[in-house]
This record gives structure tokens, sequence and C-alpha cells, in this order.
């Protein structure tokens, strides 16, 4: 009786372990919540462009893939909204390069709020590169900060009142 107990006992506590450790394998520490807004360059249709952390205000982040079902559902809900969000700078990184060539060639007719917003900026950032800022491969990916300090973090599908609200 005794030795199933202890063999039992075994069990319960290795499968905690064994499940937070694989709980842990899917979140990141290395940007918490109070992060600052890393400096770091990006390329948008114009050239190299920096990034800095003196952005005043809030600003919002968002990773995404030209062929994300998700991410286009976002951004297209962002798009309907932007309106509401006219104190949020958002900052839109493809991790595909051809994002400038659907933009040139009308393929984000959806999109038009968001093309001609002056608080929308879109851009290319490698998947290396959002891995090593953000902690995260996954997209659609949305950092939201407040003078310069992550103050929100969203990855998958969100609604889009938790970005402008």
């Amino acid at each position: 009786m005794v030795k199933k107990i202890l063999v039992l006992t075994f069990f319960i506590v290795f499968a905690g372990v064994t499940s937070w450790f694989f709980i842990k394998s899917f979140t990141s520490d290395k940007f918490p919540v109070g992060s600052r807004l890393p400096v770091f360059s990006y390329s948008d249709t114009t050239g190299l462009k920096s990034m800095n952390n003196n952005q005043t205000g809030r600003t919002a982040i968002i990773l995404f893939s030209v062929n994300c079902p998700y991410c286009k559902t976002l951004l297209a809900e962002l798009n309907k909204n932007i309106s509401q969000a006219k104190n949020v700078n958002f900052y839109l990184f493809a991790k595909e390069k051809n994002l400038f060539d659907k933009i040139k060639n009308n393929k984000f007719n959806n999109l038009s709020f968001l093309l001609k917003s002056n608080n929308v900026h879109f851009g290319f950032l490698n998947n290396n590169n959002a891995v090593d800022l953000f902690g995260t491969s996954s997209v659609p990916a949305i950092f939201i900060f407040d003078k310069n300090k992550l103050i929100k973090e969203f990855k998958g599908p969100i609604k889009i009142s938790d970005i402008i609200n």
C-alpha cells in the first residue's frame, strides 16, 4: 500500500514538473511587462529606418505575416477602427519583404485607411530580428507601449478593442 502511494506521488510530481517545463517553453521572460521599447532598425518603402525609444504617448508594435489569416483579420479590423485610435502610433512589421510589393500593387485594398493614416507605419522586420528583440516568432504579436514602457502584450488572434482601448 505504501509502495503504491509512493509511486502515485512520484508520477504526480513528475507530471507537474513536466507540465511546468512544457508551459514555460511557450512563454518568454525575454520581454516582460515594464521593458523599455527597444532601439532597432527596420526597412520601409523609403529605405532603412530606426525605431527609437523616445516615443511620446502610446505606441503599438504589431508583428504579422502577409500570409497569416489571423493577421489579415486583425489588420482589416484595425483598418475599420483606426479613427478611434488617433492617439496611438502603430508600427506594423511584416515578416516578409514582399509586403512592399503588395502595397505598391494595391494588394492591400482593404487597408485603405491604414495606408493613409499618419499614425500608421508599415515596415519589414525579419523573423530573426523579431525573436531577438521581442522574444517571439509567432504572429500576430502585439506589444503596447506607453511612454516607452511595455504595458500589454498579445500573441495570437485578439479583438481589436484590446489594442485601441
